[in-house]
């Protein structure tokens, strides 16, 4: 069974080792083993062929897009979390949110809300795009795969099968049973896994506990993990960067060509509270640097004015990859990264055909990060010599030995230069799921085999919150430091987002299998009818937006500024202030009223599938209707009701090639923050023109086709399948401008306007090389994979609306081959394998692209990157109930950037990474 599941996942971005320890208390007895080995010395490779066919092909018979994961073959192939899971599946990627998690997979063309995303049923949480959000979030609750027992992984459009949001595919995952732990011959069972990988310091500790008495059964995991963020290339760390900071200097004396020796050049003054007598000696006021200072060449300098004429240039200084904090900061941000999960199944068997059970889940996850594009110094870029009087808040005076604490930045939340300029974001993501679950199987299956009713509660919140911090002197970094009165023109600055997501999910199954007709004219039907409600709420608490800064200043009462007349100050009484960055009555980002949207969607879907010996038939259809409420008249209330399909077909000449054709439809209702809306026009909310546009505004749900045809060849040699596929996209949703009040204010908003039409090849197999030639040892084996996607037409399909953005296609991930040779031991006592990775540049048409402006034309193109390859070495070995696992992950040590990592900085990023060196991503 483990032989023919697909081995395709992409290559980690540094190297990586990987070390897996797992145990596995309790087993059967001795003599069972020898038997189970010598059944499987007999059967396994119809057990093999049989078991990869039939769970790729469950819910639809051609298996065409599919591809189906289990726990044994996860832990096999070393899979920790999100990015490991397609390491090797060409054509699936993540989507990087680029602030340590993810939203999402990308798929045909298509990612995030196109791509959906259940686990047992239950859809995960939206990607919620807050625009102009400095702490937007957009990331999608990441799923804890230790409570995972399969996964499948569906390529095209999927919406007979999953609902709305399978526009380019969808991933299903189901959760682990009781059964699933206890090991065979034994009530109880007792799994222990730990394991670290080097490339992002990640460690996971899992334990799994199940145990059955008397009908009774449970299931307990509980898991941990901690890392940091993915490494860069040994080689990027030697990289040293020059920064010219501002450093001011105090003006004390006459430097200029002319002036005579230890002449007052500035203004003096002196403090009274830190000089009661006001006898010190005076203090010149700061200046900022400059070059080319014009240098007297007569008289000499004195020593004491050479000290001033070596501060006044910017002084260059040089800085580590890791200390450098700026737009051209090779190494990553620092990241912290923690994850605790809980999860329980309780289940009772009345009897053979009755059984009611529970399930329980907590999972917590948090990213803290720092940005370090945001410089954590000032150069003279910073300054606007037009907007910044830098001497007006504080007179330019100053107490101590920063000549910087007199030079503060006079805008509507005024900072002192003196202090480090510092970025975190805060990420929590927290799920909690109950559900009941009862199935009965009745004994006399005459009218139905099974019927399953399921009723689930899932809460998950995605809180995201931004903190901008002026408050420790540079170079110091404390992420904890707040405005305090001992520090002058400190400033805090802090905005938040909270989104959660409510559902109340009610699922219904029936399932019958029936047999029809004799001979070559027999045929199996397995017939499915499920029945679904979902009611939901969606809430966006977008607030916190607020800033904290002490308020300073001095007042002069005598004195003329002159070195022997100087200005005496009084220190004005010091204040936190605090200021409110919301403005309700607005109807753009600074609003900030909670976003509330609430619902319901009910499904009714039909399957049937008819194997026979010749030709294999499959047909599904799905009736979804979803209704979106809200109190704010602004958002979009609506009624959505889609048809969705699927249909497929199977020859089968010989036992050993087979030919299928698939067609399918998706569909994708709009997100929960595309249904709010845009509102970028600011200032116009209570405008009527603005009012009617939005009333009579719509948005139509986003539709996809695929067509799919390939050719399979099994036998003992192992498996191929090739297959072709055409996928098309209607009335997808993007952000335009529709010109209103005799154009003269452009109304921006979400319009369903871009069409795009692609289609690609993919090619998966496994040999048997036992199989092919005898003489080799049983074990040895190869696989090919191979996934090419390419843009047949996008287009826009309202040339009346403005400021809209061609399709840009960053979600296509390049052609991608993989290759793997290895030798699994037959009783899988050890094995080891190599696999290669070689993936072709991005190419620059599916980046390319313009913005329009009416007549005016903005290019939109981005980075791209280059071919690249990697070979990695995997092993494991088997003793007793201990398994040892280890990697090797790009084994030569080559530097390279991975798509999925670059594709950060285009125009479509969830958080746009505006970093000029990409090379932070080898």
């Amino acid at each position: 069974m483990i032989m023919k599941y697909h081995h395709f996942r992409y290559s980690p971005v540094a190297l990586t080792v990987l070390f897996a320890l797992s145990h596995s208390y309790g087993a059967a007895t001795e003599n069972k083993k020898i038997e189970e080995n010598n059944d499987l010395a007999v059967l396994d490779e119809v057990i093999v062929t049989e078991s990869h066919y039939a769970h790729e092909r469950q819910n639809e018979v051609t298996g065409l897009g599919k591809v189906v994961k289990n726990y044994h073959e996860m832990s096999k192939n070393q899979i920790l979390g999100i990015r490991d899971l397609t390491r090797y599946d060409p054509g699936i990627s993540v989507v990087e949110q680029g602030r340590g998690a993810s939203s999402g997979y990308a798929i045909r063309g298509v990612d995030k809300n196109r791509v959906s995303l259940l686990v047992d049923g239950l859809p995960q949480a939206q990607h919620y795009h807050t625009l102009g959000s400095d702490a937007n979030g957009g990331a999608i609750n990441e799923i804890e795969y230790e409570n995972i027992r399969s996964i499948e992984l569906s390529k095209g459009a999927s919406s007979a099968e999953y609902g709305s949001g399978a526009l380019g595919g969808a991933i299903g995952f189901r959760t682990k049973d009781a059964q699933d732990i206890i090991k065979e011959g034994q009530h109880w069972g007792l799994d222990s896994k730990t394991s670290y990988a080097s490339k992002n310091s990640h460690f996971l500790q899992s334990i799994a506990a199940a145990g059955e008495a008397g009908g009774f059964e449970a299931l307990v995991i509980a898991t941990h993990r901690h890392g940091k963020e993915t490494k860069i290339h040994s080689e990027a760390n030697k990289l040293k960067h020059n920064i010219r900071r501002i450093t001011g200097f105090e003006n004390r004396y006459d430097l200029y060509p002319g002036s005579a020796q230890n002449a007052p050049g500035g203004s003096f003054f002196i403090v009274e509270d830190t000089c009661p007598t006001l006898d010190c000696t005076p203090r010149a006021r700061p200046k900022l640097n400059r070059d080319n200072f014009p240098v007297r060449t007569f008289p000499e300098y004195t020593p004491e004015e050479r000290k001033q004429l070596e501060q006044i240039p910017y002084r260059t200084e040089q800085l580590s990859a890791q200390e450098y904090t700026g737009k051209d900061r090779i190494a990553p941000n620092p990241l912290d990264y923690k994850s605790n999960s809980v999860f329980m199944k309780f289940g009772y068997h009345f009897n053979s055909s009755h059984y009611l059970g529970a399930i329980l889940e907590d999972t917590k996850q948090r990213y803290d990060i720092r940005d370090m594009q945001t410089p954590a110094y000032y150069t003279k870029d910073d300054i606007n010599i037009r907007v910044d009087n830098l001497s007006r808040k504080n007179s330019s005076v100053y107490e101590g030995d920063n000549i910087l604490d007199g030079l503060v930045f006079d805008r509507r939340i005024p900072y002192g230069l003196r202090y480090s300029h510092v970025k975190f974001f805060d990420e929590r993501h927290h799920k909690r799921r109950l559900g009941f679950n009862y199935q009965y199987t009745p004994e006399n299956n005459r009218w139905l085999d099974n019927i399953k009713l399921s009723a689930d509660k899932q809460d998950i919140e995605l809180y995201s919150r931004l903190h901008r911090l002026h408050c420790s002197d540079y170079p110091v970094v404390d992420k904890n430091c707040r405005p305090t009165l001992d520090k002058s023109w400190s400033m805090y600055r802090t905005e938040r987002n909270n989104y959660q997501e409510k559902h109340r999910v009610i699922h219904l199954e029936f399932d019958k299998a029936l047999n029809a007709g004799q001979g070559v004219f027999k045929q199996t039907h397995k017939l499915n009818l499920g029945l679904g409600f979902d009611r939901f709420n969606s809430l966006m608490d977008h607030g916190d937006m607020t800033a904290q800064y002490t308020k300073g200043g001095y007042t002069s009462y005598r004195g003329r500024g002159r070195l022997d007349n100087p200005y005496i100050y009084r220190r004005n009484p010091r204040s936190i202030e605090t200021v409110s960055l919301c403005n309700n009555t607005h109807g753009d980002i600074i609003n900030c009223e909670p976003r509330k949207i609430k619902g319901d969607s009910h499904f009714v879907s039909f399957r049937d599938l008819v194997i026979s010996e010749y030709v294999d038939l499959g047909l599904g259809v799905r009736f979804d209707q979803h209704r979106f409420k809200s109190d704010d008249p602004w958002t979009l209330s609506r009624t959505y009701r889609n048809w969705s399909w699927n249909g497929g077909i199977t020859l089968k000449p010989t036992e050993f090639v087979s030919l299928s054709y698939r067609i399918s439809n998706g569909f994708r209702v709009p997100a929960f923050y595309e249904l709010y809306g845009k509102r970028d026009h600011i200032g116009l909310k209570d405008n009527e023109y603005v009012q009617r546009e939005q009333r009579s505004h719509q948005l139509e749900p986003e539709k996809s086709t695929n067509h799919e045809i390939g050719v399979s060849f099994k036998g003992q040699f192992g498996y191929l399948d090739v297959s072709y596929f055409r996928n098309n996209y209607k009335n997808m949703i993007a952000t335009a401008c529709k010109r209103i009040i005799q154009k003269s204010h452009c109304f921006s908003n979400y319009h369903n306007i871009q069409d795009v039409a692609l289609n690609g090849i993919n090619l998966v197999a496994k040999f048997d090389l036992h199989g092919i030639l005898s003489m080799l040892p049983d074990g040895f084996y190869s696989s090919v994979a191979y996934n090419r996607v390419k843009v047949k037409e996008r287009k826009l399909t309202d040339s009346r609306l403005d400021s809209v953005n061609d399709p840009i296609l960053d979600a296509i991930q390049p052609a991608r081959y993989v290759l793997g040779f290895g030798y699994d031991h037959p009783e899988e006592k050890w094995g080891i394998g190599i696999t290669t990775t070689y993936s072709k540049a991005k190419n620059a048409d599916e980046v390319a692209g313009t913005r329009h402006h009416g007549i005016h034309r903005v290019d939109l193109g981005g980075k791209l990157t280059g071919s690249w390859y990697t070979h990695d070495i995997t092993g494991y070995i088997n003793y007793k109930n201990y398994t040892l696992r280890g990697g090797i992950y790009n084994v030569t040590n080559r530097k390279y950037s991975t798509w999925e990592s670059v594709r950060q900085s285009g125009v479509n990023a969830v958080n746009q990474d505006r970093a000029s060196n990409y090379t932070r991503f080898a």
